[in-house]
Formats: C-alpha cells, sequence, structure tokens
C-alpha cells in the first residue's frame, strides 16, 4: 500500500500532518522530497505560465532594439490646444 502524507523532520523523527493509519512498530520505506522555496516556486509558476528565453541570442536582439530607441526621430505631437 502507497500513501502520500506530507511531515517535517525533527532530528532522527518524522512528524506527519495526519495519522497513517498504521500500527506503532510498522516497518516503512521513506522517500524524502523537500518543497522548493515560496521564491523558487514563483520563478517556476512564471515560467510557465509566461515563458522565459535563457538564450544568448536575447542579448543581440535587445541591443538592436536599444539602438534603434536611440536613433529614432520623435514623431510630432499635434497641439490639441490649437484653435481648429
Amino acid at each position: 500500500m502507497i500513501q502520500k502524507l506530507n511531515g517535517r523532520i525533527d532530528g532522527k523523527h518524522i512528524e506527519l500532518e495526519r495519522d497513517a493509519g498504521l500500527p506503532a512498530g510498522t516497518p516503512v520505506s521513506v522517500q524524502i522530497e523537500t518543497e522548493s522555496s515560496p521564491v523558487e516556486r514563483f520563478r517556476k509558476t512564471v515560467d510557465e505560465l509566461c515563458g522565459s528565453w535563457e538564450d544568448e541570442s536575447l542579448d543581440a536582439i535587445f541591443a538592436e532594439i536599444l539602438r534603434e530607441r536611440e536613433t529614432r526621430t520623435v514623431r510630432p505631437v499635434p497641439d490639441f490646444d490649437a484653435p481648429a
């Protein structure tokens, strides 16, 4: 029988969040998986929802965007207060 229970380690003991329903002394096998920190979970969620590029080619793309912004001429803004 396999159960998934959460708990906390206290030295050599594991305190389970709920009763496993097993008699004391029952031999069990434990597989420990630590939970990630809230920051790691947030980053993972952002990566999954928004997609994040870890691609060095982005450096060149963003550098080109900055160059275009620096050399682009500004469009004239109409004077909305001028008489029609």
